[in-house]
């Protein structure tokens, strides 16, 4: 086979050569649209294939009687790269011939193997259909080791005592609290892509969470004097526990770019009566395409953290009793934007990492490597 480029090409066309007797006759001309194999069997009857996007137009092939005549292959992009190539002329009993043109802007621009294909899982649900219409589908199941950090303000809407069990008193109209607190968490992921559309994971890992808490204090002065005394109280409470949960990822895509949306509801034991409980949404959109030989994902975006909670629990303080809290807390600022990468080390590796902010308190990061299968 002789292959002759009339410009440098945007995609890239996979020719192979299968053993596969086809009795046919009639001169015929098929199309392959990117991503698809199709076979061409000598002196096949004309065939198409629905028009989207990139394709491969090939030439008639040679009838039973007609002399030995190369088939000439032409491709042409929607840029007008082209470049042609030339077989030599099939006929009745020759092996058929497999057209695979793939789309340049997949992770993966290998011809895929039978079981490339269709995945053993049979996951995603539908992925023939999109594989069909060009798409190049990430593998279905993946597991993910990732770091996250998150500094934040903290606001402490009200806070609530009872000393020996007497009922709980408000003490936010003599004590005012400002904190700021850091996460540092180690999650594991494992997701699967039920639909190719539809990416669903549970997580858990540890977390460590270390909170810088100010206390001024307002109370009248003693004695006959007027007026009141302030003074301020600074602690700094450390606590570590375990966070489990899920979520799921809607994700969509055109050519190079694609745009997702993400929920994810955690719960974490901090040693408090309750666990906390955490909602994030996030949406993020970007471009999907390669840097040299390397795929990379660019993609900017932004997140709503709902993890308002009220910390319930009892402590013993010598000299006073027990002493019974409840402290309502949640983000000062619960919007950040975010921006982040990833790159595929290999096909089944990818390193990520995001970093969020926004124009007050928060500091965000997250890292980590998934591996696919």
């Amino acid at each position: 086979m002789t292959v002759r480029r009339a410009t440098t090409p945007s995609l890239i066309v996979a020719l192979a050569v299968l053993i596969w007797p086809v009795v046919a006759g009639a001169q015929g001309a098929v199309m392959v649209e990117a991503g698809q194999r199709h076979l061409i069997s000598p002196l096949a009857q004309t065939n198409s294939l629905e028009p989207a996007g990139s394709r491969v137009q090939v030439g008639s092939l040679a009838p039973t009687d007609a002399p030995a005549q190369a088939a000439t292959f032409a491709l042409r992009d929607r840029d007008a790269d082209a470049f042609t190539m030339e077989i030599p002329a099939l006929r009745v009993g020759d092996p058929a011939v497999s057209l695979l043109l793939a789309d340049p802007t997949s992770q993966d621009v290998s011809p895929p193997t039978a079981t490339d294909d269709r995945h053993w899982s049979s996951l995603p649900l539908l992925g023939e259909q999109a594989r069909q219409r060009g798409y190049t589908l990430p593998l279905p199941f993946g597991i993910s080791a990732v770091y996250n950090y998150v500094a934040r303000d903290v606001e402490v809407t009200d806070v609530r005592v009872g000393i020996n069990g007497a009922p709980l008193r408000s003490v936010s109209n003599v004590a005012n609290f400002g904190a700021r607190g850091t996460v540092d968490a180690v999650v594991m992921k494992a997701d699967a892509w039920i639909f190719p559309f539809l990416d669903v994971y549970a997580l858990m890992g540890y977390i460590k969470n270390v909170t810088d808490v100010n206390i001024e204090v307002t109370v009248p002065r003693p004695g006959p004097l007027p007026g009141t005394r302030q003074f301020l109280i600074k602690t700094r409470p450390e606590l570590e526990g375990f966070v489990g949960g899920g979520g799921l990822t809607l994700a969509g895509g055109y050519r190079q770019f694609f745009a997702m949306v993400d929920a994810n509801y955690s719960q974490t034991n901090l040693g408090f009566d309750e666990n906390f409980r955490a909602l994030i949404v996030s949406s993020r959109v970007g471009w999907n395409g390669k840097v040299g030989p390397v795929p990379l994902r660019l993609w900017v975006g932004g997140a709503f953290w709902d993890t308002a909670n009220t910390a319930k629990s009892t402590v013993e303080v010598p000299g006073v009793g027990a002493v019974r809290f409840e402290a309502d807390q949640q983000p000062k600022r619960p919007w950040n934007a975010v921006v982040g990468g990833s790159a595929g080390v290999v096909r089944h590796l990818d390193l990520f990492a995001e970093y969020g902010f926004n124009s007050g308190d928060v500091t965000y990061f997250a890292g980590g490597l998934t591996f696919r299968f």
